[in-house]
């Protein structure tokens, strides 16, 4: 029997129009050796299209950033994925004069970093680095992040309301809300693809939780598709109930909800999946956990 958690690494992508222009916008910005800025909310899908533009194109490099990066680790991520060798103890702007000689040379790579508001404090001095090592190497560089990294771009080194010359050269794509439509047709391509039936109570739930971008948006909905079709029959594979739960004790136990009710009282409304009975998804407010009502 095929592994189950093969059925999440043969999920379907799901392109909405906003993912297949910021892709196509993308792409023009590296074969024009661009600067670039990717914006949108939490969970509107930037890191799918970074992770999927790394996996489709020669030589690009994905670095995620967090809050603790200082400006020498960034430029070390940035050699490292170039795979230049870094030599004895350099200051950060003897290293930045190393990467930008050696990028000159090398040329060819492309660095997507993802949540680069993690590297905006008091400035966006980090940032604006990269853009000198752009301006004399060619190197595209894809910022990806959300709205308070488009506003402090704007607003320059000291937060100040004019652009910055880093912002006015970028090249932009901006990620919003999913229409409706494009929600429906994509849970029409999953019942056919699979055989499986989302009822209208549970395409309106999936809808809120796409839609809900403080809580995960796109990446919530995507996982609760996935965390159902764990336990759905897909047509490449017969996975009955009996075999989930017997291969996965364990992982039954994190989507169950105790009773019948929500906590506004309502029952839940099932959707059947393959040979089990899902109820509708909520997420646990204290934990932000994925709960799911499985009943045989």
């Amino acid at each position: 029997m095929k592994d189950i958690w093969d059925i999440k690494e043969h999920f379907p992508l799901f392109k909405s129009r906003g993912y297949l222009d910021a892709y196509a916008t993308i792409k023009l910005a590296i074969d024009n050796r661009l600067l670039m800025g990717l914006f949108g909310d939490p969970g509107t899908g930037k890191t799918t299209i970074l992770e999927n533009i790394e996996h489709d194109e020669m030589e690009c490099h994905y670095i995620l950033c967090d809050t603790n990066m200082v400006m020498k680790d960034v430029l070390n991520e940035v050699a490292n994925a170039a795979g230049m060798t870094i030599v004895g103890r350099q200051n950060k702007h003897e290293l930045q004069g190393a990467l930008t000689d050696y990028l000159r040379i090398h040329n060819n790579h492309v660095f997507l970093l993802d949540e680069c508001e993690n590297l905006i404090h008091r400035n966006i001095e980090k940032l604006d680095v990269l853009r000198q090592i752009h301006d004399q190497s060619r190197v595209p560089f894809i910022f990806g992040g959300t709205r308070a990294l488009q506003g402090a771009l704007k607003s320059g080194h000291r937060m100040q309301s004019y652009n910055s010359q880093l912002y006015r050269r970028l090249y932009q794509a901006d990620l919003g809300t999913l229409d409706p439509s494009e929600i429906d047709d994509y849970l029409d391509l999953l019942e056919s693809k699979y055989a499986v039936k989302f009822m209208p109570e549970v395409r309106s739930d999936l809808y809120d939780y796409c839609c809900d971008c403080e809580n995960g948006g796109l990446g919530t909905f995507t996982e609760l598709i996935k965390c159902m079709f764990m336990y759905a029959r897909p047509e490449w594979q017969d996975i009955s109930a009996q075999m989930y739960f017997e291969a996965y004790p364990e992982e039954l136990n994190k989507y169950l909800i105790d009773g019948q009710e929500d906590e506004n009282n309502r029952p839940f409304e099932p959707v059947v999946v393959g040979d089990l009975k899902i109820a509708t998804i909520k997420r646990n407010d204290l934990n932000g956990a994925l709960k799911i009502k499985v009943t045989k």
